[in-house]
């Protein structure tokens, strides 16, 4: 119809402002809706995909202003609007840009995923948006991509893009993170709320470390956000340094994770490519942090089919690999990238035998082994601590060799429930648990076991890390053998250790703790106190019930 208004039927959606003024909110989203309609959308003619409002209070509960988010239809920018009003509604003035944004956004309105849900996964892929069918296709297919070389990905569309579901996934050690929504230069606008600069800025410790954190959204590589992203860990940050197109930036970011994936280009120049080929103006896409190779972050080893890191690409982790049962041609590999801690080794003939080279760093030629590769074995860098675990006991069977990091039994090449005897490199810590998914009962350990005693053939999952030392090892029979439990300096009941009640019989204790063993839970009854290491505890064997381990 002439003359139809773009804005005339943009959805007006009122958040929440919390929980205790939600009652305020639902009586009162008509009147916010009239005016943001009246006083912003209809007085505008760029078109709008959307509003996201929050009703504001004074200290007497009363409302006093309105924060609006302007969702645009062309382009991932969010608008930030103030409306102030009285009580009744009424308009009393107008305020626009990203200073009117309320830093403190991310209130108790927002709920999401706890970290245990992403204990099992290396990438976020999500979208707020997921009507924008550009925004959805993006989404799902650079999970495919990720998936494509063997990351644990999880996607998070619509409703599941809350602001308590990506804090949770952002500080929960993910590898990468993508979204694909509106932005402006103090946060993006999600389904519940707004992540901003001044969450990133309150996080301690670093948490965002180790992911790459990409947000096609606009304006978002500015300060504040930029500098906050970085400050709270993150490897790299990449994003809209200007208005972004919808459709085009989203295959500007499509292309950067397949080629930082799949062909292991460096990051900064993934990204420029990526933006030349696609994009209709250049600058637009900015990148900070670590520039190189995405691979390294996740101990893969990159394998390409010319010199120079170019041509067909397959990026592989720890294991061995017949070349025609992994998408490269035979004896193509002409060039490779090795990621600090990994060693490659390059066979002439499937079955990894035949002539070989090894390989710590890595190479833009293969020289003399150029074109001539038939199978490959990934491992481990001979000084970097680990720690094997063995099928059977006394370090014998089937073996693999893991890093820090989290991992399923099953899924390493050894059988289900299988783990029977471990190797413990120095400075680490290994907890090994009942479930797949690193829950039910579990046991720790700092050193070398021959066997894991009762909890023989019972692991599914198994956590390593570096080991917060000094600690006390309490085991189950003497010797220092069967079950064992890793405690810093604390109060316990043997029963939530995961120590049968009555069972310990050894304890190693390193200079500087003190261990006192009890009867009784509560740390009450007859108790004996060891200040250094015991193979035996005499008298005392299989009575404990209760432990305090404690600094000197």
């Amino acid at each position: 119809m002439p003359g139809k208004h773009p804005n005339e039927k943009t959805t007006i959606v009122i958040q929440p402002s919390s929980w205790k003024n939600r009652a305020y909110d639902s009586r009162e989203e008509d009147g916010a809706r009239r005016l943001i309609r009246e006083e912003v959308l209809l007085k505008r003619h760029e078109p709008y995909y959307q509003v996201r409002a929050k009703i504001k209070h004074d200290q007497n509960g009363k409302a006093d202003r309105i924060i609006a988010y302007m969702l645009r239809s062309n382009t991932y920018t969010a608008d930030v609007v103030e409306i102030k009003t009285n009580e009744n509604y009424e308009f009393v003035n107008i305020k626009e840009g990203p200073d009117v944004a309320d830093a403190a956004d991310e209130d108790d309105t927002h709920r999401g995923l706890g970290l245990p849900a992403y204990a099992d996964v290396d990438m976020v892929c999500a979208t707020p948006v997921p009507d924008i069918p550009t925004a959805k296709q993006a989404v799902t297919a650079v999970a495919a991509i990720a998936e494509g070389i063997g990351l644990r990905v999880l996607t998070l569309y619509g409703a599941e893009a809350t602001v308590g579901a990506y804090k949770s996934a952002l500080t929960s050690g993910l590898r990468a993170f993508y979204n694909v929504g509106h932005g402006y230069t103090g946060g993006i606008v999600l389904h519940d709320g707004n992540l901003t600069a001044s969450w990133f800025d309150s996080q301690q410790g670093r948490p965002v470390s180790p992911a790459v954190v990409y947000f096609n959204s606009c304006q978002v590589f500015n300060q504040p956000l930029q500098p906050a992203v970085m400050k709270a860990g993150a490897r790299t940050f990449a994003g809209g340094i200007v208005n972004l197109l919808i459709g085009p930036s989203e295959e500007v970011s499509t292309s950067f994770w397949k080629r930082i994936f799949e062909k292991g280009e460096e990051m900064g120049a993934a990204l420029k490519a990526a933006e030349r080929e696609l994009y209709p103006t250049q600058g637009a896409h900015g990148i900070s942090g670590d520039l190189g190779v995405f691979a390294t972050v996740i101990n893969l080893a990159v394998f390409y089919e010319q010199a120079n890191f170019a041509g067909q690409s397959r990026s592989l982790g720890i294991g061995r690999y017949d070349l025609d049962l992994i998408g490269l041609p035979n004896d193509c590999i002409s060039s490779l990238r090795v990621p600090a801690g990994l060693r490659v080794t390059l066979f002439q003939e499937a079955g990894f035998s035949g002539n070989s080279i090894t390989f710590t760093d890595s190479a833009s030629f293969v020289g003399s082994f150029n074109d001539k590769t038939s199978s490959i074995v990934i491992d481990r860098a001979g000084n970097e601590p680990a720690v094997d675990i063995y099928e059977y006991v006394n370090y014998q069977g089937m073996r693999k060799q893991l890093g820090i990091g989290r991992y399923k039994i099953g899924e390493m090449g050894l059988p289900n429930n299988s783990l029977s005897s471990l190797r413990v490199g120095p400075g680490l810590k290994a907890i090994l648990f009942e479930n797949g998914d690193f829950s039910g009962s579990s046991v720790s350990y700092a050193h070398d076991t021959s066997s894991v005693g009762s909890f023989n053939n019972k692991a599914s999952s198994i956590v390593v890390e570096v080991v917060q030392s000094p600690v006390v090892e309490v085991f189950e029979r003497a010797d220092y053998k069967g079950l064992c439990c890793v405690l810093g300096p604390g109060e316990y009941d043997v029963a939530g250790i995961g120590l049968p009640n009555d069972t310990l019989s050894s304890l190693r204790v390193p200079t500087g703790l003190e261990v006192t063993l009890y009867e009784s839970a509560g740390f009450a009854g007859a108790n004996v106190c060891y200040k250094a290491s015991t193979s035996f505890v005499g008298s005392f064997n299989d009575k404990t019930s209760s432990i305090r381990v404690r600094r000197l």
